[in-house]
């Protein structure tokens, strides 16, 4: 799931396991008010606990595997290599959880399941699984400028990119970049459609 507009460049660097904390603070303050995270932590009050502890798992991981991107403290996203047998992202049901957290373990379970059910089989491929920017510093093409350069990689290792977006204006920006529908939306019960997209590798 993604969040940005986008309008002006910035330079974007690879982040590493000692960028974890502020690559999940941008995205905490980036999807705090976005639909789909409300549906899924509904309290304002435990929202921005739950993202961090969400988030944090999957953020270590991809950054011990070199694919954090990030622009200073203020734009982040995720490129996880996925084999095409589906994603190895975090298994909320076989571990100790936070108490704020545990106690959305059946939407945490259902989101990942409806959102796994949709992922390529039989390639591989990378999959964005979160692309930020702090709410003062979007519009001015920080999540263009992430895009860019991760699009750039997976061009260059002959992957195709997936990922889901709950945004309309995420969308749009996604579809400029070579982005199309992969399939049918993820329809969340009592909640927001999430759209899925795919861009095979360029040529």
């Amino acid at each position: 799931m993604v969040d940005d507009h986008d309008t002006l460049v910035s330079s974007v660097r690879k982040g590493g396991p000692g960028d974890v904390e502020s690559a999940v603070g941008i995205l905490t303050e980036a999807f705090m008010a976005e639909e789909s995270t409300r549906w899924l932590f509904p309290d304002d009050a435990e929202r921005q606990e739950c993202q961090q502890y969400y988030y944090l798992p999957l953020a270590g991981q991809v950054a011990a595997d070199g694919g954090l991107l990030m622009v200073e403290d203020k734009a982040a996203s995720l490129w996880m290599p996925v084999t095409g047998e589906g994603t190895s992202g975090p298994d909320f049901g076989a571990v100790d959880l936070p108490p704020a957290l545990a106690a959305h373990t059946e939407r945490l379970t259902s989101l990942l399941t409806l959102l796994g059910e949709r992922h390529p089989r039989g390639q591989r491929y990378l999959h964005v699984s979160f692309m930020g920017v702090r709410p003062g510093d979007q519009g001015r093409g920080l999540g263009s400028a992430l895009l860019r350069q991760g699009l750039a990689e997976a061009d260059a290792a002959g992957l195709g990119v997936y990922l889901e977006t709950a945004s309309a204006g995420a969308r749009a920006l996604f579809e400029r970049h070579g982005f199309q529908a992969a399939c049918e939306p993820v329809r969340l019960p009592d909640g927001p459609d999430i759209t899925t997209l795919w861009r095979p590798a360029a040529r």
